[in-house]
């Protein structure tokens, strides 16, 4: 946001500490570039704009999945009982 739509700064949650930490300037710039450098900015790459999130999703997508199995491995079992 803070790349895309810089009028904003105004807003309250700017004032939130992590802006005015240290690493910021260099944070900003980075996806300055990474924004600027894509063809859609809407379209930016997750990875570059929150780095580890990609593989957090992978991760909390896995777990989902797993745990669907586990409750259609359960529903079968019950039904068969039944």
């Amino acid at each position: 946001m803070a790349v895309l739509h810089p009028e904003r700064a105004n807003h309250p949650m700017c004032e939130l500490s992590v802006f005015f930490a240290d690493e910021w300037p260099t944070f900003l710039e980075e996806m300055r570039v990474a924004v600027t450098n894509q063809d859609n900015p809407l379209g930016a790459s997750l990875e570059k704009v929150l780095p580890g999130a990609h593989d957090w999703h992978s991760a909390t997508e896995s777990s989902v999945a797993c745990m669907g199995r586990k409750v259609d491995t359960c529903a079968h079992d019950m039904k068969e009982a039944v």
